[in-house]
Formats: structure tokens, C-alpha cells, sequence
């Protein structure tokens, strides 16, 4: 963060989520923040079989550690990682704020908080998927009913809503993939709310969720009884206007 730059307030019960639209964005304006990397984020990057799968890695955490630097007097390269017993990347510094992340094909997303169980998730509207066949293995029983009984229209936009907001809270619970997708149930009607498989409530989250772009659905999930939100959505241009004085 520039000396001047003003710190951005992040109250205890408030949420941002940044987004970055990967449509407009050269591949080489995103390579030349690979410096901002860690080493182990850049042999992660160098992994990456095919080069469209590196730049949104690269695009995620460069989002995230120039979007970090918003709330803190800390360079976006200063900001490090560890992981939980679990698995999820927590930050190191003293006093900063939780954190998830999730990129997909074209748009990376970022949520940033002060409460410690937040998941992000953002998927790609895929037209060729079918829908039913992966509900039938990853959704609990009351799920996959709901999908099988809409309208045949309504059924993607019904799937990917299910898909993020199912993504976002195994990701918020801090179990990931060990806690199995039928496990529990998200509803859409007359609110967004959990239960487990077996229909008994689960009490305490807040979920959100939105059409990101035209082409991606975007869930937030959140261990609390209320919280705000808020959602700056970037693209090339309002990445490097907002956020690049912070490099």
C-alpha cells in the first residue's frame, strides 16, 4: 500500500466480494504480476498443464493480495499464506482478515471478511452439461427432486445456483471435498437455507447469491446470523484504476 493510500474500513459483520472479469484482460498484462507471487504460488502457477488454467490462478491471487491491501498497510507481495489441518489457506499476518477464493473460466472471485468461515464459489454456465446425471451422484435426495421436477428451462440456472451455493458453504465449513456434497441440503424457497440430508435445520448461515455475468453464477456462504454484503465487480481496465496504486 502507497503511504497515502487511505485503509479501507472492514466492520465485524461485513462481507466484500471482488470480482474480476477475465474477458477484456491480456494475458500479458496478467503475467506481469507474477512477481506478486509467492515462490510456492509460482510453482503452483508453473503446474498448471494449460496456460488459460495458469492465467486464472494468476488473476485469483493476484486479485486477492491487491484487494488484501485495501484493508491493511501491507504490500500486496507482504501478505502470507498457511494452511489448516484442513486444508484452507488462512492468512499469517498479524491482525488480517479471512478470506476465500475461487476462479473459474473467464472470472475470478475473492470474499473478505473479518468472520472466520466464509466461502466463495463461481462456476462457468456450461450449456453442454448434463445436469442430471451430475445431480444424481453430487446432490442429497430433496435436491436432485427439486432439479428434476422444474421445468426443463429453468433447470440450469436452478443447478448452477444449487452447484456455488453448495461449493461456497463446504468451502465456509472448512471441511472442502472430506465433507460429502449429499451430505446436506441447500434450498432455494421461500429463502436460501440449510438442512442436513435428512430435513433437520441448520441454523446460523447466510447465503448469498447472484448471476455474476451473463456466463457465471456466484455464491457467498457465511457462519453468522447476519451479515452485509457488498460486491465490486472489476474488469482490466477498473482492476489497475482501482486497485494497482497498491503495488
Amino acid at each position: 500500500m502507497t503511504r497515502h493510500q487511505a485503509i479501507r474500513p472492514l466492520p465485524p459483520n461485513h462481507i466484500e466480494i471482488w470480482t474480476l472479469d477475465l474477458t477484456q484482460l491480456p494475458t500479458d498484462i496478467i503475467a506481469s504480476h507474477l512477481p506478486l507471487l509467492s515462490p510456492a504460488e509460482r510453482t503452483r502457477y508453473q503446474s498448471f498443464h494449460y496456460d488459460h488454467h495458469r492465467q486464472e490462478y494468476l488473476a485469483a491471487h493476484t486479485l486477492l493480495r491487491l484487494a488484501l491491501s485495501q484493508y491493511a498497510p501491507i504490500a500486496p507481495a507482504a501478505w502470507t499464506f498457511a494452511l489448516d489441518p484442513d486444508g484452507k489457506p488462512h492468512l499469517t499476518n498479524p491482525g488480517a482478515p479471512h478470506f476465500n477464493l475461487s476462479h473459474t473460466k473467464k472470472l475470478v472471485a475473492c470474499a473478505i471478511g473479518r468472520l472466520p468461515q466464509i466461502g466463495i464459489d463461481v462456476e462457468y454456465i456450461d450449456g453442454n452439461t448434463d445436469l442430471l446425471e451430475i445431480a444424481r451422484t453430487a446432490f442429497s435426495p430433496s435436491e436432485y427432486t427439486t432439479l428434476h421436477n422444474a421445468p426443463v428451462h429453468d433447470r440450469r440456472s436452478i443447478f448452477y445456483r444449487l452447484w456455488t451455493l453448495k461449493e461456497a458453504y463446504i468451502k465456509a465449513d472448512g471441511r472442502g471435498m472430506s465433507l460429502p456434497l449429499g451430505s446436506f441440503t441447500i434450498h432455494l424457497t421461500p429463502f436460501i437455507h440449510l438442512t442436513s440430508a435428512d430435513g433437520q435445520p441448520q441454523a446460523g448461515w447466510q447465503f448469498q447469491n447472484c448471476q455474476s455475468t451473463t456466463s457465471h453464477e456466484l455464491s457467498l456462504a457465511i457462519k453468522t446470523a447476519e451479515a452485509s454484503i457488498t460486491i465490486t465487480k472489476l474488469d482490466g481496465q477498473s482492476l489497475y484504476t482501482s486497485l494497482e496504486t497498491e503495488r
